[in-house]
C-alpha cells in the first residue's frame, strides 16, 4: 500500500509507504513517483510517511534507493520522514539511501511536525 501526491503551491512531494505485499507493488512506486515529479520545481522538498512502513528484502532495497536517486535527480532539497518509534531497520534502509542519493533527511513523528519542521526551515531561508 503506497499513495503519492504533489502539492505544486508548496513544490512538496508527499509519499505514504505502508506494507508492500510484492515487488510489482514496489516497482509500481517508483513508477509513480517519476510519473507526477515533473509536477513539481527543482528546490522541491518531501515528506514521507513511514509509520505503516516494514522493511522489504534486498530487491526491494535496491528499488527504495533508485526512488530516492530519482528525487536527487529530479532537484529535491530535504526530505523528511514520519517513522514510528522503533522503526530501526526501516530508518537504516531509508537514511543509507538518502545519504547514497545525496540529500539531507529529518526525522519526526507526525504529519504536523513535518510541516511545521519545514515552515521554519523555510523561514530561515
Amino acid at each position: 500500500m503506497f499513495s503519492i501526491r504533489a502539492d505544486v503551491e508548496k513544490n512538496r512531494l508527499y509519499i505514504t509507504i505502508g506494507i508492500l505485499e510484492s515487488h510489482g507493488e514496489i516497482l509500481n512506486l517508483l513508477t509513480e513517483i517519476e510519473d507526477i515529479l515533473p509536477q513539481l520545481s527543482p528546490g522541491f522538498t518531501c515528506v514521507t510517511d513511514l509509520r505503516q512502513y516494514r522493511r522489504v528484502g534486498d530487491s526491494g532495497e535496491e528499488v527504495i534507493l533508485q526512488v530516492q536517486r530519482c528525487l536527487k535527480r529530479a532537484g529535491i532539497v530535504r526530505a523528511i520522514r514520519i517513522e514510528r518509534r522503533q522503526a530501526l531497520p526501516e530508518h537504516v534502509q531509508f537514511e543509507t539511501g538518502s545519504l547514497e542519493a545525496g540529500y539531507p533527511t529529518d526525522l519526526v513523528r507526525s504529519p504536523e511536525e513535518a510541516e511545521n519542521l519545514l515552515a521554519a526551515l523555510e523561514e530561515q531561508a
